[in-house]
C-alpha cells in the first residue's frame, strides 16, 4: 500500500476519534489491545457506531483543489485500505448520521471544521459516505472540500 492512501484514512480517522473523544471526554483504556478495547465498550454510550468501518475498502476521494478560495475545481483518487477497531469506542450517532465539528486553524485563519458520516446512504452501494466543511465565519456557512465513499473492495488497487 502506498504510504499516502494509509495516510489519508489515518487522518479521517484520527480526526473523528480525536473530536469524538475531546468533545465527550471521553479516557482511552491504558491497554489498548483490541481484546480488552471491546470488553470496555458499552453500547448505550455510542461505543459500535463506527462497527460499519471494520473490513478492506475502496474509497473514491473528491478533494477541492484550493480550500477557502471559492474554488469549484475537485481533484478525484482512489485510496485503499483496512478498518479495525480503535481503544475507547468513537462518538455517536443520530440514526445514520454523525456530525463531528470543532475548532481549527487553516493558513492561519481560525476555522470550525465539521467532519459529517452517513453510514448506509438511502439507494446506494455505499456503505458509508464521509465529508469534511470547513467554516470561516463562525459556522454561518460551510465549505464542504473532502468527501469520500466507503465501498467493500478485497481488491482495491489506489489510483497513483
Amino acid at each position: 500500500m502506498k504510504i499516502f492512501t494509509r495516510v489519508a484514512f489515518i487522518d479521517v480517522i484520527f480526526a473523528v476519534t480525536i473530536l469524538a473523544i475531546t468533545s465527550r471526554s471521553v479516557a482511552a483504556p491504558d491497554d489498548s489491545t483490541t481484546a480488552q478495547s471491546a470488553a470496555v465498550r458499552d453500547d448505550s454510550h455510542g461505543s459500535h457506531d463506527f462497527d460499519f468501518i471494520y473490513g478492506k475498502w475502496r474509497m473514491p476521494n473528491h478533494r477541492l483543489k484550493k480550500r477557502l478560495a471559492g474554488s469549484h475545481e475537485w481533484v478525484d483518487f482512489i485510496t485503499c485500505d483496512e478498518g479495525s477497531p480503535l481503544p475507547g469506542g468513537i462518538g455517536e450517532f443520530d440514526g445514520n448520521v454523525g456530525i463531528f465539528e470543532g475548532p481549527d486553524t487553516f493558513n492561519g485563519i481560525p476555522i470550525i471544521v465539521r467532519y459529517t458520516w452517513t453510514v448506509n446512504p438511502e439507494g446506494s452501494k455505499v456503505v458509508a459516505k464521509w465529508e469534511q466543511a470547513f467554516s470561516a465565519d463562525n459556522g454561518k456557512t460551510w465549505e464542504t472540500n473532502r468527501y469520500n465513499e466507503f465501498i467493500h473492495d478485497d481488491n482495491c488497487t489506489p489510483t497513483p
